[in-house]
C-alpha cells in the first residue's frame, strides 16, 4: 500500500528491480511508529524489502504481524504492510497502479474495477517523500488504512482485501524478490 515518472511510479509498473534490506536486530529497529490500529499492537517485523523502478528506489516495504505470516495461507491471517515512500506520488496513481496489478493477477471480479478505483482514490492521499501508508489485512473481512496515526479509512470486501494484498504477496507477483524479503526469506 503507483504510476510510471519520476513523480508518479507505481508498484510494478515496468522492470521491477527488489532489493532486500539487511535484516535488523531487533524487530522494531529503524522503524516508523505503528498506526493506532488494535491488531498492530503485538505486531513485530517480519521482512522488508525495497522496491525499484529501473534502479529508483520508490519505497521500502514491511511486512508486519503478531504472528509469523506464513506464505501459503497469508491470506487466512491478520497482519499489517506498510510502504514508506522514497518519493513524492500521487494518491489518485497510486490507486491506478494498484488496480492495474490486481486486473493483471486476475483478481478484479466482473463490475469491481470501477468501484474499487474509487474507493481507493478516496482513500488514498497524495505522499511525500519518507511518509508512510500502512494497509492492515483483516482475513477475509476488510482492509484498513493509516497514514501515520490518521486513520484514512477502510474497504470492506473481502475479494478487495485479498487482491489488494495479493499485489506483494500472491506467488505471481512482478516482484518476487521484495515478496522473499517480506516473508523474510
Amino acid at each position: 500500500m503507483l504510476a510510471i515518472g519520476v513523480s508518479c511510479l507505481g508498484p510494478f509498473d515496468a522492470l521491477v528491480h527488489a532489493n532486500t534490506m539487511p535484516p535488523v536486530d531487533s524487530p522494531r529497529e529503524g522503524l516508523l511508529e505503528l498506526p493506532p490500529d488494535e491488531t498492530l499492537r503485538e505486531a513485530r517485523l517480519q521482512g522488508r524489502g525495497r522496491y525499484r523502478w529501473f534502479g529508483l528506489p520508490v519505497y521500502d516495504a514491511e511486512l508486519l504481524a503478531a504472528a509469523s505470516v506464513r506464505e501459503e495461507q497469508w491470506q487466512q491471517q491478520t497482519f499489517a504492510l506498510r510502504l514508506v515512500y522514497a518519493r513524492d506520488l500521487r494518491g489518485r496513481e497510486i490507486a491506478k497502479s494498484s488496480l492495474s496489478e490486481m486486473q493483471n493477477l486476475g483478481l478484479v471480479p466482473a463490475g469491481k474495477s470501477e468501484p474499487w478505483l474509487q474507493q481507493m482514490t478516496q482513500l488514498f492521499p497524495d505522499v511525500q517523500a519518507g511518509e508512510a501508508i500502512t494497509g492492515v489485512h483483516l482475513a477475509q473481512r476488510a482492509a484498513r488504512f493509516w497514514r501515520a496515526k490518521q486513520a484514512l479509512g477502510s474497504i470492506e470486501d473481502a475479494a478487495f482485501t485479498s487482491a489488494f494484498f495479493a499485489i506483494w504477496l500472491d506467488p505471481r507477483t512482478r516482484a518476487p524478490q521484495l515478496r522473499q524479503a517480506l516473508f523474510g526469506r
